[in-house]
């Protein structure tokens, strides 16, 4: 898929992460198809439990991913998102 992924074994807010990203001149990894999915399942599944984010955020409501990629893709555990670490509030 010509992307580039790179793995950042650090402790970070989203906020913090997305900027260090950003400041690469990257973004947060977008989802948009199950090879996708699969590769990045594959590529974090020795990461720590709620130690990963994905550059999908929720603005005014509406679920948006970082670089624009439009947000079609999902595959999501039954009952997901339910905010259950994490506060309820937009990006």
């Amino acid at each position: 898929n010509n992307h580039c992924y790179k793995f950042v074994r650090e402790n970070a807010r989203w906020s913090t992460a997305n900027a260090a990203c950003i400041g690469y001149g990257a973004d947060l990894a977008s989802i948009t198809n199950r090879e996708e999915n699969t590769f990045i399942k594959h590529l974090i599944s020795n990461a720590p439990e709620d130690s990963v984010w994905i550059g999908l955020c929720r603005t005014g409501g509406s679920w948006k991913w970082n670089d624009g990629s439009q947000f079609s893709y999902t595959n999501w555990d039954s009952g997901e998102p339910n905010n259950e670490h994490w506060n309820n509030e937009d990006c």
